[in-house]
This record gives C-alpha cells, sequence and structure tokens, in this order.
C-alpha cells in the first residue's frame, strides 16, 4: 500500500503542471504574443519559449512515467512493496520532480538530462526487479 504514496505524488506533479501552461499562455495573448485563435488549433503563429516548454513538459509528464505507474502497479499486485520498492519508487519521484523544477526554470540541459537519466536508470531498475521476482 505504501507505494501508492509516490505515485500520487507523480501524479500530483503532473496536475501542477496543467496551471503553469493555462498562465503561459494567458500571458502570451494578453501581451501580444499571439492571438487567441492561435490556440484553437495551434497555428497561425510561433507561441513564446515558456508556452512550448511547459506543453511539452506535460506531454513528458504523460509519457515517460507510465512504464513507472504499470512498475508500481504490478509491484502492488505482486505484493512486492516492500521498502526496497518503495525507495525506488519515491527515489524516481523525486528526480522527475528535479528534472521539472529544472525544465522550468533555468532548463540547463545537460543538468535536466541528468536528472531525466537518473530517474530512467531507477526506473530500469524497478522493472529488473519486477522481472527476477515473476521469473
Amino acid at each position: 500500500m505504501d507505494i501508492l504514496f509516490p505515485v500520487f505524488a507523480m501524479v500530483l506533479i503532473t496536475f501542477a503542471v496543467g496551471p503553469l501552461i493555462l498562465s503561459t499562455r494567458v500571458r502570451s495573448v494578453r501581451e501580444g504574443v499571439v492571438r487567441i485563435e492561435y490556440y484553437e488549433i495551434f497555428r497561425g503563429g510561433e507561441p513564446p519559449a515558456d508556452v512550448l516548454k511547459t506543453t511539452r513538459h506535460l506531454s513528458n509528464l504523460y509519457e515517460a512515467p507510465l512504464l513507472f505507474y504499470v512498475a508500481c502497479l504490478l509491484a502492488f499486485s505482486l505484493h512486492m512493496d516492500n521498502t526496497l520498492m518503495v525507495g525506488l519508487a519515491w527515489a524516481y519521484v523525486a528526480a522527475r520532480l528535479v528534472h521539472t523544477m529544472i525544465h522550468l526554470t533555468y532548463n540547463r540541459v545537460f543538468h535536466r538530462l541528468t536528472a531525466f537519466s537518473v530517474s530512467q536508470i531507477i526506473l530500469l531498475v524497478m522493472w529488473i526487479l519486477l522481472f527476477i521476482e515473476v521469473i
């Protein structure tokens, strides 16, 4: 059951980016960078970098963490939600939070890549442990 807490934390990170997207889009229209019609079908101009960045980041939060959610659900259903797996889940969430903070603030590519890579390695370890348990 403890493994559901990091899952919930990851969900909160994902939903926290939504209001950022809204605020960057509203600001882009208010400042006249793009017309509101741009957001109807995302054509007719080039949005500012902060709009692109937050939108891409939210998309990433629905892509990469999918394997995390599945791994946690498998661990829970296989009764593998032990201290190691829960610790790895929290480590994954921490790495993704760092990745989010870097990407949505100063956005240094090497720092962002490092945080993302750490999260991927943690996720791979989780899947290896799950695979070992199943075989």
